[in-house]
């Protein structure tokens, strides 16, 4: 094998495949060892990864947790804003219905207030 194809594959993985000679030699296929996968074995994956289709298998799992992940916080953020709303308008409706019922908001004699003489 050429000195390009032995160097081609990371993490002790061995040129399967090797076309061409001297400098012009390409490497267009692997043989990784476990646990590393990948076209160079240049990541780590499990024995349900090294079936041909772990890459995709992968990707589809980030997607999905990613998702679920911004749906999660999309509804925490939602319950969140919610129960600040409540909170909210019972805090006023408590407000309303305490200074409707004090005397100082229906035009009775303020406590204090001084009279004004008339001359």
């Amino acid at each position: 094998l050429s000195k390009a194809c032995i160097r081609y594959c990371f993490n002790d993985g061995v040129c399967a495949q090797c076309t061409g000679s001297g400098l012009n030699a390409v490497c267009n296929r692997c043989s990784c060892l476990a646990p590393f996968v990948g076209q160079r074995c240049e990541s780590r994956g499990s024995a349900l990864l090294a079936g041909g289709r772990g890459d995709a298998w992968l990707r589809e799992v980030a997607v999905a947790v990613l998702l679920l992940t911004g749906l999660a916080l999309l509804l925490l953020l939602g319950g969140l804003l919610l129960a600040w709303h409540r909170r909210r308008k019972q805090r006023w409706q408590q407000l309303d219905s305490v200074t409707f019922q004090h005397r100082i908001f229906h035009n009775e004699e303020l406590p204090g207030k001084t009279e004004q003489l008339s001359g």
